[in-house]
């Protein structure tokens, strides 16, 4: 309660000062026209009610019949329309997070007091310029789907999850340049900006996905929003228990499993317990909402290379939420939430597989909540301020070895050329009690709106905020507890009959020890953006409407060094307009143009600083060739080093083989600026009966600032001035010399049936095409390279980074559902419903590294480079000319609901892709090259028949059936000859290949 306590008087103290801080996206609109036999009507009261609001809020009809009531907490409203001597109408209508909904309301003369009750409503969907879809708790806890945030947000047309790791694409976005938020907190952890779990399904109320138009009010990003909200308690008790159960067993084995006679799946039973309660602790005054989850899982993270036992990892998370809604006054009104998320798991590997156990880390933990805490205020009839407060807070723990003995603390990475035999040993990688990685952000923002009517000028709904948003990352990356780690390449390691394993270490092999000392530690990242933004919703008469917005944004960062590294500014116009063909809101065109801006990467703007990141030093060994276990190759390494690389203790670091020092051979171009992204949009909406519409919208994006990585002869070369060091300097910065561009047909519809049939489904249609990714699976946004802007001399050629395809494209996308309730008497209810997906396949190409050749062109004289690349990627084909699987997949949800008093009972069975489809989603996209050596098919023919293994130009280093190298710059390279595709290219290589087989899940549990 200490915490309530001192959000009050922050609240109170902002309430003072008027100049409150506030965002929309917990709370919606409602808009209506008032008219008297079609004539616009003044001076009507308007009065809404709803459970999910503490008393009532009034409005009155402008001098154009228009009315406007602001910040609502979403939920289903009462409207009372009424003036003295004509008909009072009252209407039910749904009021969405982030979302415009309409009540209009004809009143007739009547000679006696009366009242007629009209429950149907315009779509929310159509009265807006913003491309955008909501989902109400109702129908998600039906559909057999994920009921989380991101979840949930997938059904919404244009949204897909074709970014790295899966990750949540929204209208040809980066996947890390979305806007998401949770009961207004920003929940993207700051290096990937993907959504962390910060909620609990069952407490989750609704959802709203903006896909394109999106209005002023919102900023960094240039994909999407996604706003949730969470419910408030009210002033009758509700609550609920679940009980989620998943159980590996109950996956059918995929066809790759069943191909190559996989065991059944472990029968373990997981469960996930969630719980709410809210209610009044005064009526109409202050109401509480609380909410817990836990779940404790236990998953197979495989088995240790080459055999070894399979592993298990058991996973804890916690998570509560507590919230308060409370009214100072009748105008007044404050909202505190509180949400935590510890986690607790064992057996963790942060760089994937291990050899034996002493590789795994038995214990990590990860301690996140957030803090929001929100006003709104009305000052008078026309003017209201909001106001929020939120800070999430994202640590890591222990996350690594924690031994600094320097035999038994240093880890043993087992690195050969099979990919499949990679892992760690004798102790785990990086540094679990050195230092704790802190990833938090805070956010103010400020919203004043104005409602002026206008005889002339039409309705005028005024916006005007202000926002700051703060990441920080603190963060000391060590490498092991000794600072050490043995690397062996070499030779493969070996699994005896005993399960022990047997490890190599060859003299002058490549085998090394590398030295990673963080020699300037980290004073934390700080990045700023600081925005202005008005906007004006603006109704001119009965058939047109405008939104005149733009929006200010100011970023200013510093990296983990304290150094400047971004100090930028940007106007971005969003304007948008609706023409209502009949006036009475029933077919509707819409275009908007917008310019975006997103957040600056926090993996890009450091990449000149070294502070917190370790220095690398490379000690190649050659002392004698030894084998045995790890922690006596591991001995055997150190020692060799202690006796010939040492000095005062410490790895004698003027006589690396290697060196990498950081903040010295990259730095930045100046100040870096964020990415940028312009629109066009052009749509048209139909109402569809009373409970029905369809609206379709043409999106046009094309995306510029992206971040590059240049390294040429203007750039020159640097010499680190504590070890003598000389390197090829590259600078990071922006260019707008790449392209990506989205354009797209977004289409969606629902209808509901007299209450007990509900249909709805969207279609996208889309090309994402271009030559900036822009992000990678690790570490996430990245600079671009390669190509004409690091050394051009040897990657300057198209093949390096043609234009087509991006690996996000995906032309068909297609989301229909269908829910029907029936009716069982005494004995409850049933709900039957079922989700088609169907997703065409995604791009890739035929694209691997060759030996690097100089341009011809640029003749024989030296270029002053330091070192130049071993090797350079070459597109064999055009980018994206193969597609994986089109998949479709069949889900279907039963829904069983027992009254027993004032509570029911429910159960929930779900089974995804109902008819086991077995698409192939991850193919093999081997390609062979001259590096790759000799290749065989399964039936021992060569794949690469024509290759002799020679450069090209010469007879030297001749191996029959080795790919021969070329020239990129003038040669054409001929399939068999100069490559090959692997003997599956195309086809499946493991279990990971397929689709989702068939799956079951059920839930138990009671709710009143």
């Amino acid at each position: 309660m200490k915490f309530f306590r001192s959000l009050a008087v922050v609240l109170v103290v902002l309430l003072a000062c008027v100049s409150a801080f506030a965002q929309s996206s917990t709370t919606g609109q409602l808009v209506g026209t008032v008219t008297t036999g079609g004539n616009p009507l003044p001076g009507a009261t308007v009065t809404v009610t709803s459970p999910s609001m503490q008393g009532s809020r009034t409005a009155v009809s402008d001098v154009n019949g228009n009315f406007s009531l602001a910040a609502l907490p979403p939920g289903d409203y009462t409207v009372k329309i009424e003036l003295s001597g004509l008909q009072t109408v009252n209407k039910t209508v749904h009021v969405g997070v982030s979302s415009t909904s309409r009540a209009d309301a004809d009143l007739k003369v009547s000679a006696v007091a009366e009242a007629i009750t009209v429950t149907a409503s315009a779509p929310a969907v159509l009265e807006t310029t913003e491309v955008q879809a909501n989902y109400q708790k109702k129908l998600v806890d039906q559909l057999p789907l994920s009921r989380t945030v991101t979840g949930i947000a997938l059904l919404a047309p244009g949204v897909t999850a074709n970014g790295p790791r899966a990750a949540v694409q929204i209208s040809g976005s980066f996947a890390n340049d979305n806007l998401i938020n949770v009961d207004g907190s920003n929940v993207q952890e700051n290096l990937r900006g993907q959504a962390r779990p910060l909620f609990i399904e069952d407490a989750i109320q609704e959802t709203t996905v903006m896909s394109a138009g999106v209005s002023a009010e919102y900023g960094r990003f240039t994909g999407g929003v996604i706003n949730a909200i969470t419910k408030s308690g009210g002033n009758e008790f509700s609550g609920s228990f679940r009980d989620s159960l998943d159980n590996p067993s109950w996956t059918s084995l995929n066809k790759w499993e069943s191909d190559h006679n996989f065991p059944d799946k472990p029968d373990t039973l997981n469960n996930t317990y969630e719980a709410t309660l809210g209610g009044r602790i005064i009526r109409d005054r202050l109401w509480f909402f609380g909410a817990g989850r836990y779940s404790k899982t236990s998953n197979s993270i495989g088995n240790f290379r080459a055999g070894g036992a399979e592993v298990f990892s058991d996973t804890i998370n916690q998570r509560t939420e507590a919230k308060l809604t409370g009214q100072v006054t009748a105008k007044h009104s404050l909202q505190a939430t509180y949400l935590r998320s510890p986690l607790k798991s064992t057996n963790n590997n942060q760089i994937g597989f291990a050899w034996e156990q002493a590789g795994l880390d038995p214990d990590i933990r990860q301690a996140e909540d957030f803090k929001s805490a929100h006003y709104n205020g009305i000052l008078t009839n026309n003017l209201l301020i909001e106001g929020n407060w939120s800070n999430r807070r994202f640590t890591f723990i222990g996350f690594g070895g924690d031994n600094h003995d320097i035999y038994a603390g240093t880890p043993l990475i087992a690195y050969p050329s099979s990919a499949s035999l990679r892992g760690v040993a004798n102790a785990p990688y990086f540094c679990g009690d050195c230092d704790n990685e802190k990833r938090d952000n805070t956010l103010w923002t400020g919203k004043a709106t104005y409602f002026l009517g206008t005889k002339a000028l039409g309705t005028h709904n005024l916006v005007a905020g202000i926002e700051n948003f703060k990441e920080n990352r603190l963060a000391n990356n060590y490498q092991s507890p000794t600072n050490l780690t043995v690397w062996t390449y070499a030779q493969a390691p070996t699994r005896n009959a005993d399960g022990s394993v047997t490890y190599y270490l060859n003299s002058g092999s490549g085998d090394d020890i590398e030295y990673y000392p963080v020699e300037i530690p980290s004073i934390g990242s700080d990045l700023k953006t600081n925005s202005a933004f008005v906007n004006d919703k603006w109704d001119l008469n009965s058939h047109f409407s405008f939104n005149l917005g733009g929006r200010y944004d100011v970023t200013k960062a510093v990296d983990s060094a304290g150094n400047k590294t971004s100090d930028d500014s940007t106007f971005s116009p969003r304007i948008g307009a609706i023409y209502d063909v009949a006036g009475n809101g029933r077919i509707r065109i819409n275009a908007t143009y917008g310019k975006y801006v997103g957040r600056l990467a926090e993996t890009v703007q450091g990449a000149g600083s070294n502070a917190g990141e370790p220095a690398s030093y490379y000690y190649y060994y050659y002392g004698p060739t030894t084998s045995g276990s790890s922690a006596q190759i591991v001995k055997a390494a150190i020692d060799w080093l202690k006796a010939n690389r040492f000095a005062n203790g410490q790895p004698d670091k003027t006589t690396a083989d290697v060196i990498k020092v950081g903040g010295f051979s990259t730095r930045l171009a100046g100040k870096l600026k964020s990415p940028g992204m312009r629109e066009y949009t052009l749509g048209a909406g139909f109402q569809v009966g009373p409970n029905g519409y369809v609206r379709a919208d043409y999106i046009d994006r094309d995306w510029n600032n992206y971040y590059v990585s240049t390294t040429n002869t203007t750039t020159g070369r640097v010499t680190e001035p504590r070890t003598g060091a000389i390197a090829d300097l590259t600078l990071v910065g922006n260019t707008d010399l790449l392209d990506r561009k989205y354009k797209a047909v977004q289409m969606q519809a629902q209808y509901r049936f007299f209450q007990r049939l509900n249909l709805g489904g969207n279609y996208t249609y889309s090309t994402l095409k271009g030559n900036a990714e822009g992000e990678g699976t690790a570490g996430g946004p990245q600079s671009e390279g390669g190509w004409i802007f690091q050394y051009p001399e040897y990657q300057g050629f198209i093949q390096n980074r043609p234009y087509g395809y991006l690996s996000g494209d995906q032309r068909h996308k297609f989301r229909g559902w269908a829910s029907m309730d029936f009716a069982l008497g005494p004995v409850g209810r049933l709900n039957v419903s079922a989700l088609e997906r169907y997703d065409s396949g995604l791009p890739y190409s035929d694209v691997a590294a060759i030996t690097s050749v100089r341009n011809p062109a640029t003749g024989t004289a030296s270029l002053g480079y330091r070192s130049t690349p071993a090797t350079v990627t070459y597109y064999f084909s055009s980018r994206g000319a193969h597609r994986t699987d089109n998949i479709t997949r069949t889900d279907l949800a039963i829904n069983y609901t027992l009254p027993i008093s004032r509570a029911e009972l429910f159960i929930e069975t779900e089974v995804f892709n109902l008819f086991n489809e077995q698409k192939v989603v991850l193919p093999d996209t081997t390609i062979l090259t001259r590096n790759s050596g000799v290749s065989r098919r399964a039936d021992g023919s060569l794949l690469c028949p024509n290759g002799t293994g020679a450069v090209a130009g010469a007879a030297t280093g001749v191996t029959p059936g080795r790919c021969n190298n070329f020239n990129p710059f003038t040669d054409s390279p001929v399939l068999g000859t100069n490559y090959a595709k692997g003997d599956l290219y195309g086809q499946a290589n493991g279990a990971a290949s397929y689709q989702l087989a068939r799956t079951y899940q059920l839930s138990v549990g009671i709710r009143f």
